[in-house]
């Protein structure tokens, strides 16, 4: 391995120079005489005496690059006439004559390995000849190199002991050295004598490493490279203030009232920087004001619209936030508070009908989902009526593009899920109205319910609408089945961010829905039964009850998580005595009137367990839990 600077030169018109076509410069300059035939031959002669059977094209072309052995002898001799370029050029002779003789020893019989060879050279005293003894350089069992290492903003380096890569033929004492391609150590260093890397990385970046072993006898093993990237400690994005006072004085100009329908936007793009990257994404949310809504949750564009009716009055100082997001997923809040609404008309919210009529077949494209244990089965859906009568359409007779489980594990041992993908590559097949092949069953209605031909029953158990012509109805089938049916554009993938609504004084309550152990022929499937209870939320902590049975309590952790792509779960850890300990996590995905529903697991580490994601029911108040499990089968402990 050359370490050093050195000069090389060819004959005129030659395209390859090498350490042999320098011998013939050399020999060319120092006799007039000798013609460029007889100094080839001469290096010729000194690489082939020794039986080594290399081809006058090959010593005097590109050997680097041919992986026969003979070519490896090559490479090695020239690695040794580089070392040793300052001798004449016949002891330069000399010395190839020797270093092929070992090479040759090698290549025919040897337990070294010619792509080793790093000879041993003794240069005597005036009048004796070169000798030449077999050494191996140190080789790294890694083929050279070792898998990157990435260290977050707040990780310090892990002593590294690079010895453990290295062998020696000979086993040779090695020592150690450490490089780095832009002569940028930044704060490593390496031990020559026992080979540990230590220090601590001072400034962020990518390092490209390369660490040595050099033996008894000064040869170089090849390097061992090693990428190190120290990633910059990301800066959230800051607040524009005089665009928050801008827009907080446009905010303030508002006329609002109750029963008067209301509707602005305002545009978030100056209101946010970003110093070490983009902002990506906005938010909004936690609007105050009963009767308006603030769209859209999160999104790319800046734009954000409060639209709506006020159903009451309120003094000035109801709330909103917006948010930004930059590239790396950290987000900046801000709050605007809005003027006062002035008394009015009250708004009395419409009572839908709790039961199907004709107006929902209305030939629009719906999503459907499954509140089953284990089971998030989801997919497009399609009240449909044509000249011969209603139809209900799910998914596809021939396309599983249309529909889809989520809890679907991507591993034969259940503990790998990716719902969110599964539920992304459904929004990507948003033509299902224009699908010729929808698998439709001709329906009726009766006393506002569903009944198919097979006799199914469809039972409304409860309805929103978010506007007119949109539905969001939880929907029973047969005895305990039970779905979410949805007409709105929201998508199947969409999420929330869940510090925006599990906040210390929030209070919600669940659903639970088991299936039982027995196959059930009349059912066609494993009975399902259901329970209900309250979570109350604090700063860090929770407390749980069961309402619907009673008889079960357990406090529990709360933290917040973020997973690869942004998305903001809460986990809630069990901690109660009479619990199973189990951590649970919950995804908020869409709002659904006194409801919202999420995407949810558990993990129950003790057991090295992970449950299939499946879709749960949240409600924002106990009556309303109430009247959908009091259609439900219950939970017997």
């Amino acid at each position: 391995l050359v370490t050093k600077d050195f000069e090389l030169a060819t004959t005129a018109g030659s395209t390859v120079i090498n350490p042999m076509t320098n011998m013939v410069v050399e020999q060319l300059a120092g006799d007039e005489t000798l013609t460029q035939e007889d100094a080839e031959a001469k290096v010729v002669t000194s690489v082939t005496d020794s039986g080594l059977e290399a081809s006058k094209d090959l010593i005097f072309g590109d050997y680097i690059t041919d992986s026969t052995e003979e070519a490896k002898a090559l490479n090695a001799i020239g690695e040794t006439l580089v070392d040793h370029s300052d001798l004449p050029v016949e002891k330069q002779l000399e010395l190839t004559n020797a270093v092929a003789d070992e090479a040759q020893t090698i290549i025919e019989d040897s337990p070294l390995e010619i792509d080793d060879f790093s000879p041993i050279v003794n240069i005597p005293t005036v009048g004796n000849p070169i000798t030449v003894d077999p050494n191996s350089r140190p080789v790294d069992t890694e083929n050279g190199v070792l898998e990157n290492i990435t260290l977050e903003p707040s990780d310090v380096w892990v002593e590294l002991d690079a010895s453990t890569y290295f062998q020696d033929a000979e086993d040779d004492a090695l020592t150690f050295e450490l490089k780095e391609l832009a002569n940028d150590l930044n704060g490593l260093t390496i031990s020559s004598t026992d080979g540990t890397m230590t220090g601590d990385l001072t400034t962020a970046g990518t390092f490209n490493y390369q660490i040595f072993a050099k033996d008894e006898h000064g040869a170089l093993s090849y390097p061992l490279n090693l990428k190190v990237i120290k990633l910059a400690e990301n800066l959230a994005p800051e607040v524009v203030e005089e665009e928050q006072t801008r827009l907080q004085s446009i905010i303030n100009g508002w006329q609002l009232q109750e029963g008067e329908i209301f509707n602005q936007t305002i545009d978030l793009s100056g209101l946010f920087n970003d110093t070490d990257g983009d902002i990506v994404k906005y938010r909004s949310g936690a609007l105050t004001v009963d009767g308006l809504t603030i769209t859209p949750t999160e999104d790319t564009s800046s734009i954000v619209t409060i639209s709506g009716t006020p159903s009451k009055s309120y003094s000035a100082g109801q709330t909103f936030n917006v948010g930004g997001v930059d590239n790396d997923r950290a987000p900046t809040y801000v709050t605007f508070t809005l003027p006062e609404i002035l008394e009015g008309t009250p708004v009395e919210p419409p009572q839908p009908e709790l039961g199907f009529t004709q107006a929902h077949f209305d030939n629009q494209e719906w999503k459907m989902g499954s509140f089953a244990d284990n089971d998030g089965e989801i997919g497009y859906a399609s009240l449909a009526k044509d000249t011969h009568g209603l139809m209900f359409c799910w998914g596809s007779n021939s396309d599983e593009r249309y529909s889809g489980n989520m809890s679907d594990a991507l591993d034969q041992w259940g503990n790998s899920y990716a719902p969110f993908t599964k539920l992304a590559e459904l929004d990507k097949h948003d033509d299902y109205m224009s699908h010729q092949d929808k698998d439709c069953m001709d329906v009726t209605i009766n006393d506002g319910k569903i009944i198919d031909k097979e006799g199914s029953i469809y039972e409304m158990l409860y309805q929103h609408k978010p506007a007119e012509g949109e539905y969001q109805i939880i929907l029973k089938v047969n005895q305990d089945e039970l779905f979410w049916l949805d007409s709105t554009s929201s998508t199947f993938a969409q999420t929330s961010p869940a510090s925006e609504k599990i906040i210390s004084g929030f209070t919600d309550f669940d659903l639970t829905v088991e299936a039982g152990e027995e196959f059930d022929p009349e059912l066609d499937g494993y009975p399902l039964t259901y329970a209900a209870g309250q979570f109350v939320y604090a700063e860090n902590s929770y407390d749980y009850k069961s309402i619907k049975p009673t008889g079960f309590e357990t406090p529990g952790n709360l933290s917040y998580v973020l997973d690869s792509f942004g998305r903001e779960g809460i986990v809630l850890e069990e901690t109660g005595s009479d619990s199973d300990y189990k951590t649970r996590y919950r995804y908020i995905q869409r709002e659904f009137g006194d409801f919202y529903i999420g995407v949810k697991w558990s993990e129950e580490p003790q057991w090295n367990y992970v449950s299939a994601p499946e879709f749960g029911l949240y409600s924002y108040d106990q009556e309303s839990m109430e009247k959908v499990i009091d259609k439900l089968p219950l939970i017997q402990d």
